[in-house]
Formats: structure tokens, C-alpha cells, sequence
């Protein structure tokens, strides 16, 4: 019921804005700042759902891949020849390197999407720059309305991103684990 009333909100909002008679220019630098605000949006729930699974040690499917990507290794390890112990200790390496590689790909891949939050956010910023620059000797009650709705539909994005982002985070407290990152630790 909560996200219907946003999506009700949100359409009123675009009306508004369209009402208002914006210029082209006006419509194109909207359209960058809300989309700057989805991919931002889209990019923290990402950062929090990585975040999620490191601290809960459950990691993407995608990763249980790299478990079977070192076949020379275990192919080398299968030969009659190597002793028993010898191949328990290559056998044990082999998985706690795997497992640390997972977990610095993951901490790699939290590093470069926040970054990429950082980066839609500038854009967002920018663009508001721009826009406060470009607008500034028109007529003032026009644009700042305009700029008042934009800012209004920035927050309805925003609060239905965060809710979300928290409705995805909850489903970690009910899901089975998939991969657990023990090793790293050494138990």
C-alpha cells in the first residue's frame, strides 16, 4: 500500500512538472537528475546487498563457480603418487586461496560500486548546478516550482529505493547459506 502511494505521488509529481510548461532544456536536465537518482539508488542496493552477504557470509551463487576453475590442480592432486597428507595439504591451501579470492573480489566489488554511487550522485549534483546557473534570470517562481517538484520526486525515488533495499536485506535473515567464508578465519 505504501509503494502505491509513492507511484500515485510520483506520477502526480511528473504532471506537475509537465504543467508548468518547462522548456526542452529544463525537461532534458529533469531527466538527467532522475535518472542520475534511480542509478544511484540502484547502485547502493547493490553495495547493500554485497555488504549483506559478506557480513552474513553467504556469497553469490556466481562464486561457487571459482570452485571448480583450478582443474589442472586437482587433476595434478588425484595421481596416485602423492601422499595422502602432502595432497590433504594442497587440497586445504587450494580452498582457503580460492576462498580468500572470493572475499577480496567481493570487497572489489563493494569498492568500484560505491564508487559508482559516488559518481551518479555527482552527476545529480552537477546537473542541479547547472540548472540553478542556467535559470537563474528566468522567471523565478516558475523554475524554483519546477525545481521544487524535481527535489519532491528525488525523495519519493529515494524512500521507495530504501524500502527496497531493507524488503531485500530481510530476505538474508530467512535464507539458507549457500557458501560460508570460514576458511578465511581458519576454522
Amino acid at each position: 500500500e505504501a509503494a502505491l502511494k509513492l507511484d500515485v505521488k510520483d506520477a502526480r509529481l511528473v504532471q506537475s512538472f509537465y504543467k508548468l510548461n518547462p522548456t526542452e532544456e529544463q525537461i532534458r536536465s529533469a531527466k538527467v537528475i532522475w535518472q542520475a537518482c534511480i542509478d544511484e539508488q540502484k547502485a547502493k542496493e547493490e553495495v547493500s546487498i554485497l555488504k549483506q552477504r559478506l557480513s552474513t557470509q553467504r556469497l553469490s551463487p556466481s562464486y561457487g563457480l571459482l570452485d571448480h576453475s583450478i582443474d589442472n590442480l586437482e587433476r595434478i592432486l588425484a595421481q596416485p603418487g602423492f601422499q595422502q597428507d602432502k595432497r590433504a595439504y594442497f587440497n586445504s591451501s587450494r580452498q582457503k586461496l580460492i576462498t580468500q579470492y572470493k572475499y577480496q573480489m567481493m570487497t572489489l566489488t563493494i569498492q568500484a560500486t560505491e564508487d559508482l554511487v559516488r559518481a551518479h550522485s555527482r552527476i545529480s549534483n552537477d546537473e542541479k548546478k547547472k540548472w540553478l546557473l542556467e535559470n537563474h534570470d528566468t522567471h523565478q517562481q516558475s523554475w524554483q516550482a519546477l525545481l521544487k517538484i524535481i527535489e519532491e520526486r528525488l525523495t519519493i525515488m529515494i524512500d521507495r529505493a530504501e524500502k527496497n533495499i531493507r524488503k531485500k536485506i530481510s530476505f538474508f535473515d530467512h535464507a539458507p547459506a549457500t557458501v560460508i567464508i570460514n576458511e578465511i578465519a581458519g576454522h
